[in-house]
């Protein structure tokens, strides 16, 4: 268990750094995982695919992972979806953004797959990204003026 926290924070501690060996290892592993090549280890997704998604916004890619973290099942590993749901949040596309708070409120996608908890979770990853609280506004006044 420590090796597994102790890899995870090494990820965000150097990425956060801008390591750009970091930074290379998770565009790599990032790439590789969103596109179904290679899955990364469980427990080290959301500061791979974090920084992955603050380096890279491909749509095609957000999506998959999306829609990945959409197909679990309800009674699925809640720690490896909340983890999918962080790295979603920081993608620098605030059209993704848009679209995963929107998720949130069941109308963005068909079938989204959340419990009262993981939708709390959507909020908060959202919030916690610098363009997260100009998304939130502008979903207020989207659905205000419905």
């Amino acid at each position: 268990m420590a090796v597994r926290y102790g890899r995870e924070l090494a990820y965000f501690i150097a990425c956060n750094a801008r390591n750009l060996d970091c930074l290379a290892d998770t565009r790599v592993l990032g790439k590789l995982d969103a596109t179904g090549v290679q899955a990364i280890p469980r427990g080290l997704e959301d500061p791979i695919l974090c920084n992955y998604f603050k380096q890279e916004s491909i749509q095609a890619e957000w999506l998959a992972v999306f829609q990945r973290m959409n197909k679990l099942q309800l009674n699925m590993d809640y720690t490896f979806k909340t983890n999918l749901i962080n790295a979603l949040a920081c993608t620098n596309d605030e059209e993704f953004l848009y679209e995963l708070l929107e998720s949130s409120l069941g109308s963005a996608f068909n079938n989204v797959n959340y419990t009262q908890s993981d939708r709390r979770n959507v909020f908060n990853a959202v919030l916690k990204n610098e363009k997260g609280l100009n998304v939130f506004f502008k979903l207020l006044d989207k659905h205000a003026q419905s």
